[in-house]
């Protein structure tokens, strides 16, 4: 009986070392855990409000939650000309790429305001939205960040388009291969430089 309470007691010290060392890579009980958090649940929130406000021609929804967190995002920075700044680049980096899948018609955005020879205003919000998390994903994924983002964004961006595509905000305009690996390298592009810009432009401390 004691032997099997001990072997039990030893199981649960194990696994509470465990969860706690996992606590301290995620960093979920300090401040800037929980911001961390907060930040991608929001950005989840501003590409629903981008995806079905295009879906529902009301684009100006999601062009709104975007910049509201954006503009939050900087306002709460320590170097928000820097932020600023940070965020301009990442609007254009979004503005090209997602303005070369149009162009070689690869896709095609529902409520393609301004042009629809051009990437959509909404999408290009999102761009900037997603930028408030670049400083988070270079926390998770340690010194080799941008190859992992290259890779994850090469196989997991696709598959956000095709959430997108489900619910009527973007049209396939290829075979779903073509699409799938266009939009696959893009992401294998864009992410690291993302994160490379964020380092360089907006440089910050660690999370602590």
């Amino acid at each position: 009986m004691d032997a099997s309470g001990g072997a039990r007691r030893s199981r649960l010290g194990h696994c509470r070392d465990r969860v706690g060392r996992l606590d301290g890579v995620l960093g979920v009980s300090s401040p800037h855990g929980i911001a961390m958090i907060l930040r991608f649940v929001l950005f989840q929130c501003v590409w629903l409000c981008c995806a079905f406000g295009a879906v529902w021609e009301m684009p100006i929804v999601g062009i709104a939650a975007a910049l509201a967190c954006v503009g939050g995002c900087i306002a709460t920075d320590p170097s928000p000309r820097r932020a600023l700044l940070l965020q301009v680049l990442v609007a254009m980096i979004g503005l090209l790429g997602e303005s070369a899948l149009v162009a070689g018609g690869i896709v095609a955005y529902a409520s393609p305001w301004p042009s629809p020879k051009l990437a959509p205003a909404w999408i290009v919000a999102l761009w900037m939205a997603f930028g408030t998390t670049l400083r988070d994903t270079s926390a998770l994924l340690g010194k080799r960040a941008k190859l992992l983002a290259g890779l994850l964004g090469f196989l997991l961006a696709p598959a956000s388009y095709l959430g997108a595509e489900r619910m009527g905000a973007v049209a396939f305009e290829r075979p779903m291969l073509h699409v799938w690996f266009a939009i696959a390298i893009l992401w294998a592009m864009a992410y690291p430089t993302l994160l490379a810009l964020d380092e360089r432009v907006h440089p910050r401390a660690p999370l602590a």
